[in-house]
């Protein structure tokens, strides 16, 4: 179920086009990064949003021409982003990490001399992951040096600002990092197709395959080994999308999934555990996302409906935080192109009320929600409480906290009471979008009462 869909338009003065390089979100907080000429020079923009309200773009490079960029984020709401810039004829590669909303100090990740290619603006609909970032804070980013042609992953340690350089084999169409900081990458080496690995700080390349042409498909997965690959058709007489659904790291059966457009790409995320998505551009140029629960694919979500055509151009404009939200960077309009953010919040809010251990008969006592939400914080007003017999709310049913007063004597709450013992203990809060504290029949005290008949409800 989509909660929240929320979309805004970052477009500095004056309009030229503009090319995403990567999204993020997590813990309240998105970062979408664009690169827009500026002054006669392309510049690399960044612009935050906290609880889904976007703030104003503002500058990230060190103000010269910016020849390719990328960000990647955590689930936590950091980022970090890389950019190139031409300094005395060569491309040098730098990096920052960007928190609550502002940019980190600038440092240099490629070494003297060496003459950098990252993430290409004009790949449109092939660019991969070149920067990526796990949630302890540390983040890779693979280039290649054009002097000494050299391919190269630099990674930076959780809390460090240096970068360390790693040489590999092979160039690098994707890379992903797990949980410890190790990186693998993927891209060709000649004519083969090869996977390239930091482990512990150790590089090594191994070949996939040396025979076979990929159609740039794309994969995601959790971590009980659920996700999804996706790729599109190699006939542009009939573009159409197929998946196949993974269980336990095993794939499934090859199935369409829908028609799409021609030349469109489609890619893959992981908005939650058990909830991989795609996002393609369908017949008529609006950009559909497909969540997928059980290995089944829902109905496609029209994104930025009304502002087709639209258009998803990399994988690092999709990106899920793993615990319900979703960012996804469009390419919409001509003259100028604009960057079109899309933030979705696939998640409920959770519940916990809770009260004091002692409460006394005719005292005021606060009751405490505990309300959250992954996607952004949770107003006063979106919370409703309903009461059981024998105590008063001291000021409204809104909040998240509230004021009552408790009767002379035991508290019951005869709808609570009544309920099966069965099925108060399997409430589900997350599906039912409420908490039952619930779970004896004949509370003996007035503090029991207080704790086990509350209840909540959060509408968003």
């Amino acid at each position: 179920m989509l909660a929240c869909l929320r979309r805004g338009r970052s477009t500095p003065a004056p309009a030229k086009d503009s090319v995403e390089v990567g999204g993020s979100i997590g813990n309240h907080r998105a970062w979408a990064a664009f690169v827009q000429e500026t002054g006669g020079v392309k510049r690399l923009y960044l612009d935050a949003a906290h609880n889904g309200s976007w703030a104003h773009p503002f500058l990230a490079d060190r103000g010269n021409e910016v020849a390719g960029a990328g960000l990647a984020g955590s689930s936590r709401g950091d980022a970090v982003v890389v950019f190139a810039e031409k300094v005395n004829g060569k491309e040098v590669l730098f990096g920052r990490r960007v928190s609550g909303g502002a940019a980190g100090q600038v440092q240099q990740i490629s070494a003297t001399g060496e003459d950098v290619r990252v993430e290409a603006l004009n790949s449109h609909f092939s660019r991969g992951h070149g920067v990526v970032m796990n949630d302890a804070g540390a983040a890779a980013v693979c280039y290649h040096d054009a002097a000494a042609q050299k391919s190269f992953i630099a990674t930076l340690a959780p809390g460090a600002s240096q970068w360390v350089e790693h040489p590999v084999a092979s160039n690098c169409l994707d890379l992903v990092m797990d949980a410890r900081g190790d990186v693998v990458s993927v891209g060709f080496n000649g004519t083969s197709f090869d996977a390239s690995k930091i482990v512990n700080g150790q590089a090594s390349t191994e070949t996939i395959s040396d025979s076979d042409s990929p159609e740039e498909p794309r994969a995601t997965l959790d971590r009980h080994g659920d996700g999804v690959i996706v790729w599109h058709s190699n006939s542009m007489n009939d573009p159409k999308t197929a998946y196949n659904a993974i269980k336990n790291g095993q794939p499934g059966t090859a199935t369409f999934l829908a028609k799409e457009a021609t030349d469109s790409v489609p890619y893959a995320t992981r908005i939650a555990t058990g909830m991989p998505a795609v996002a393609f551009e369908l017949p008529g140029v609006q950009t559909g996302l497909f969540s997928f629960a059980a290995g089944m694919p829902s109905a496609p979500l029209t994104l930025a409906p009304g502002m087709a055509p639209t258009f998803l151009t990399s994988a690092a404009g999709f990106a899920g935080d793993g615990k319900g939200d979703v960012i996804v960077l469009l390419f919409q309009g001509q003259n100028p192109v604009h960057t079109v953010a899309v933030l979705g919040g696939f998640g409920r809010p959770m519940l916990m009320p809770s009260a004091p251990h002692k409460v006394h008969a005719n005292k005021r006592v606060t009751l405490t929600s505990g309300a959250t939400d992954a996607f952004a914080d949770i107003r006063p007003n979106q919370v409703h409480w309903t009461l059981p017999r024998g105590v008063k709310s001291l000021g409204g049913t809104h909040g998240l906290k509230l004021r009552v007063r408790f009767a002379q004597g035991p508290v019951h709450d005869q709808a609570q009471r009544n309920r099966p013992r069965r099925e108060q203990r399997n409430s589900d809060p997350a599906r039912e979008g409420r908490a039952l504290t619930s779970s004896e029949p004949r509370p003996a005290s007035l503090s029991q009462a207080a704790a086990q008949c509350v209840e909540t409800a959060v509408s968003r």
